[in-house]
């Protein structure tokens, strides 16, 4: 490591260090007699979310437009065989991307996550049991593409398939 690196690095921890020590500071550690109000809000999602995204949910199956020219689909869980895995039941998700724009579409631009019960659920080829990008696959003009993931399910009654569309729009297949 150079020296300017060094030099950095200490600066960026000694900055971190003031900052944190300051948000413990300003409270008078005497806090009898005093009641700290604390308030729960509920709050209904709407479609519209913070930046513009926008939240759907679908069933499984059902082809939605989720953005301008791009339709997706989930199909239906369905079992690989009758052995458990180690997270559960391997299952496979067809995924199916549809494109009536004019412009090719490439399916990495799609984000999955799966929860069976609750449980995030291992993918297929993935080391963690978090979102993953589809497979790089261009979806050309009028052309449509159906890419079988694979993943345990916990519960194969109780899965739900979100997919994200480039962190704008995100649907969730029951």
């Amino acid at each position: 490591m150079g020296s300017t690196s060094k030099i950095a690095l200490a600066l960026a921890s000694t900055v971190s260090l003031a900052l944190a020590l300051a948000g413990c500071g300003g409270q008078d550690s005497n806090l009898k007699g005093s009641t700290q109000n604390t308030t729960a809000s509920s709050q209904t999602l709407s479609p519209l979310q913070s930046g513009g995204a926008v939240s759907k949910a679908a069933s499984f199956g059902e082809l939605v437009e989720v953005e301008a020219g791009v339709r997706v689909s989930v199909g239906k869980p369905q079992p690989l065989g009758t052995y458990m895995g180690d997270h559960g039941q391997p299952v496979t998700l067809p995924i199916t991307v549809e494109n009536v724009s004019e412009e090719e579409f490439w399916t990495d631009h799609v984000t999955v996550s799966v929860v069976s019960g609750g449980v995030s659920a291992p993918i297929v080829g993935s080391q963690e049991s978090a979102a993953i990008q589809l497979p790089p696959t261009p979806v050309l003009p009028g052309q449509q593409v159906t890419l079988d993931l694979g993943c345990e399910v916990v519960d194969i009654d109780d899965v739900n398939v979100s997919l994200d569309l480039k962190g704008q729009n995100s649907i969730t297949f029951r």
